[in-house]
């Protein structure tokens, strides 16, 4: 799989909108949670039926990754896990006691610059020091490491530190799409969940995916699960990036983009088909006119 981009139209015939079960047919919590094939065309899908009844109002561009399996055909390109694209002989990263940062993911903004700008380089790298025990306060969180595109002489398989706990290693391949900014987005959505649907949701929690998108994604909107909770100082800046937790649909055909066959949800977490960190959260990163980035958290 050489091309890196995600082709909607080729998949939506796969996942039609009218073979999604009525339960499930709102943000919900996996629904709207942006990660394999079938979940990307069922958001674009249902904003689709919105917006033949009602305007969605403003919105802003964004990459948002569908996960194929495994290490990409090239070593820059976004991903998460696996072998990370820097300089072979650069120490590893490690806490004040010499211990190993894990690696988590990384972005390519190569084909992104219409979103973010000019940027210190062209791939970001984020490890962290939380661990399978979770995480030691009196270190920080989050390492970051930018690089430029042409490196010739990569670290290998040898020289990268496992991860402290177990993940899938994945690649994203990118689709460009838009988060909506304004009240008459999530109001529209709202009219074509049936109300079978809404007696046990929340209405904004049923749609705050199917707005803004909760995923692996560059530029658009941050997402936050709980908005109302957040300081509006907390990404100063320009808003670059975000980092879900990654849950791998179970019983549907294509759980990654490159593997037709169906999972079980025990053979999901057998698989450590997740990204699992810090109890389910997501991670938006700014960067401030200065290049220095800038992080918040927020669980679900």
């Amino acid at each position: 799989m050489d091309d890196l981009n995600f082709h909607l139209d080729a998949w939506r015939s796969l996942f039609p909108l009218s073979a999604v079960p009525v339960g499930e047919r709102c943000g919900g919590r996996v629904n709207g949670l942006v990660v394999d094939p079938y979940s990307i065309c069922f958001v674009e899908q249902m904003r689709e039926q919105a917006a033949l009844h009602d305007n969605l109002g403003t919105s802003v561009p964004t990459d948002v990754f569908i996960f194929a399996k495994g290490e990409p055909p090239r070593r820059d390109v976004t991903k998460i896990g696996g072998i990370p694209y820097r300089p072979a002989g650069k120490p590893w990263p490690s806490n004040s006691k010499g211990e190993p940062l894990t690696f988590v993911a990384q972005y390519c903004f190569s084909e992104s610059t219409d979103l973010v700008g000019a940027l210190p380089g062209d791939v970001l790298l984020v490890f962290t020091s939380f661990g399978v025990h979770g995480r030691d306060r009196s270190e920080p969180l989050l390492h970051f490491e930018w690089y430029q595109l042409g490196l010739s002489d990569l670290g290998t398989l040898t020289e990268t530190s496992s991860p402290a706990w177990k993940f899938s290693t994945c690649y994203g391949l990118r689709h460009r799409t838009v988060d909506y900014v304004e009240k008459c987005a999530s109001e529209a959505i709202l009219r074509v969940i049936p109300d079978a649907v809404l007696r046990d949701e929340h209405p904004d929690e049923a749609v705050v995916n199917l707005c803004q998108i909760e995923g692996m994604k560059i530029g658009g909107m941050p997402f936050w699960p709980h908005p109302e909770r957040i300081d509006s100082s907390a990404l100063p800046g320009d808003f670059l990036c975000s980092l879900a937790t990654i849950v791998i649909s179970d019983n549907r055909p294509f759980p990654w983009a490159n593997h037709n066959a169906p999972i079980t949800l025990s053979e999901a977490w057998a698989d450590e088909s997740q990204l699992t960190w810090l109890s389910e959260s997501i991670l938006n990163v700014s960067i401030d006119s200065t290049s220095q980035l800038h992080w918040a958290i927020q669980l679900w």
